[in-house]
């Protein structure tokens, strides 16, 4: 329930750098703060994005938040009975009901809060640009954010658009139909997985850096496994594993291993990997080959289409990393679940955009079908706004 979810402090900044700017005197902390005070905003019913969204523009809608108008406003009817019903001030940190005051009205609305969470995933690096388009001081900004991430997460994790889910057997025989069109060599496969490392925060705690360090890359991360359907959605995945963790040991260690052998025991279908996945005890699984074998005509073409097909969980990983490009900052290292929270949010939203709105590489290439009946039916929406 949302009311037990806390709205937890900001992590974002490094407590050591915070002490050291508040022990300076005025005139030079003014100068290392990046951010924008009350006085230089605008009205937030009168900003840039209020602007925006009035205008009509899907062109503009799409690449501001990620989403047309249709889809915006079909989020936004989900989102604002939370929004209306509870709020994120309280004494004790946690997200509360909204009690009936005489005061003064929230400037802030279900639009304006849509719309800031949306455009955040949007982005990149610090927060002072989305302070001018949304018309908040950073705190309050902060504040607004957190409680949208956790509306989203508690309204998308169940909406059929949007939710990871084991694919039915229908699913999967239209899957393997659609590859089938394109490489006949590889009729049972349905899907197609890959591992995701993001850069994380470091610390000075050896121990815990060492629990997010990759000795392949020689970096630290926090690690993900995804699997695509050839529609595009995310079917199953593993999330917020640390660095350390090799791919194969992360899904074995998230079930991801358990639920693909429940599709194969119940549909014969596979899903093709690469090298770095686990193959032995694993019937379900296909590896890509760097070197083709000799021998077999069948097995020779099987391997270079598997390797081709893998292609396709590069587009998904692709898809989703330019989708939200915040996935480029570094991401919190806290232990409280904020991290857990935003990769959870951003999966749901990839799979809510690829089916409201689809622009997804893997659907329009193995599915164009879907994809045409998307377009058409924006457009047609689109024709009707102008009228």
């Amino acid at each position: 329930m949302l009311l037990s979810l806390a709205c937890l402090s900001d992590t974002d900044d490094d407590d050591e750098s915070s002490r050291f700017l508040y022990r300076l005197k005025k005139q030079f902390r003014i100068k290392r703060l990046r951010r924008i005070s009350r006085r230089a905003l605008l009205d937030p019913l009168e900003t840039g994005f209020i602007k925006l969204y009035q205008s009509g523009c899907t062109q503009s809608m799409i690449t501001y938040t990620g989403f047309d108008h249709a889809s915006f406003d079909a989020l936004l009817a989900l989102f604002q009975p939370y929004f209306n019903q509870l709020t994120p001030y309280s004494d004790h940190g946690h997200i509360r009901r909204l009690r009936k005051s005489n005061g003064q009205k929230r400037k802030v609305t279900a639009l304006i809060c849509l719309g800031l969470v949306l455009r955040w995933t949007r982005t990149k690096g610090p927060l002072y640009s989305l302070q001018m388009d949304f018309g908040m001081s950073h705190s309050c900004l902060i504040l607004w954010l957190r409680f949208a991430r956790r509306v989203l997460v508690d309204i998308l994790r169940n909406n059929p658009l949007s939710r990871v889910r084991r694919p039915t057997r229908e699913e999967v025989a239209t899957n393997m139909a659609a590859v089938a069109l394109k490489y006949p060599s590889l009729p049972e496969v349905w899907g197609t997985a890959d591992g995701l490392n993001l850069d994380i925060q470091s610390t000075k705690d050896d121990r815990v850096q060492s629990m997010f360090y990759n000795g392949w890359t020689h970096g630290h991360y926090v690690s993900s496994v995804l699997v695509f359907g050839f529609d595009g959605l995310i079917k199953i995945c593993g999330l917020n594993a640390p660095g350390n963790m090799h791919d194969s040991l992360l899904a074995d260690y998230a079930g991801v291993y358990e639920k693909l052998q429940m599709v194969f025991d119940e549909t014969g279908g596979k899903v093709v990997v690469d090298s770095a996945f686990r193959m032995a005890n694993n019937n379900f699984i296909i590896k890509s080959s760097q070197n083709v074998p000799n021998g077999n005509r069948l097995a020779v073409r099987k391997a270079r289409d598997a390797t081709k097909l893998r292609q396709s969980s590069e587009w998904g990983m692709g898809g989703f990393q330019s989708s939200f490009p915040r996935t480029q900052d570094e991401m919190p290292l806290e232990t409280r679940g904020e991290r857990r929270l935003i990769l959870k949010l951003l999966v749901y939203l990839f799979n809510y955009r690829t089916n409201v709105v689809g622009c997804n590489q893997i659907r329009s290439t193995f599915m164009p079908n879907l994809e045409a009946r998307l377009l058409n039916a924006r457009s047609m929406f689109t024709v009707r706004r102008r009228r």
